[in-house]
């Protein structure tokens, strides 16, 4: 896996972690992609300036936001899959 690469504006902080990229509010994350799953970004239950870095990401589209409960299982199950997945190609030897 490579380094992760940070980008930072006065938007948001993205980090780029190979498989998933996670985008923080400050020090929380507001919104994560793996790896050929869709993006997915928690509604805002915190402030007005994480409600602009939310719309930096996602363009204003609060519809398509789920709920932040939600947001954190989906984040549980993402993890897992990517982890099995992992652990499948270690063991056909498709990583070193």
């Amino acid at each position: 896996m490579r380094m992760p690469t940070i980008k930072r504006d006065n938007q948001a902080t993205c980090v780029e972690f190979g498989f998933v990229t996670v985008w923080f509010s400050y020090e929380t994350p507001i919104a994560f992609q793996f790896e050929g799953q869709p993006r997915v970004v928690s509604e805002n239950v915190w402030s007005a300036t994480t409600g602009r870095h939310l719309s930096a990401i996602d363009g204003g589209d609060k519809k398509s936001r789920v709920d932040h409960a939600q947001f954190g299982k989906i984040w549980d199950l993402e993890m897992a899959a990517a982890s099995l997945k992992m652990s499948l190609a270690h063991i056909k030897g498709e990583v070193a």
